[in-house]
């Protein structure tokens, strides 16, 4: 992903809650692409800020594939 041949970085967005790249997937047909990488704590309300917050990102973003991923553990205690 990070070599120049295969993507074309566009657009990054980071937070301390997560990190979000967009671009040109040159392989192929040349596709849109975002991945999203989470890291938040385990707080409920925490939680469902971070995801509010990356939904507002995916609103504004061209790109119809998205890679979500990070550590979803939901912790007890």
């Amino acid at each position: 992903m990070w070599s120049s041949k295969s993507f074309q970085k566009s657009k990054v967005v980071n937070d301390r809650n997560y990190f979000v790249i967009e671009g040109l997937w040159k392989r192929g047909n040349g596709v849109s692409v975002t991945g999203v990488n989470v890291y938040c704590s385990g707080s409920l309300r925490e939680k469902k800020e971070v995801w509010s917050e990356i939904n507002a990102v995916r609103l504004n973003q061209l790109s119809k594939a998205w890679c979500v991923i990070g550590d979803f553990n939901s912790i007890r205690r």
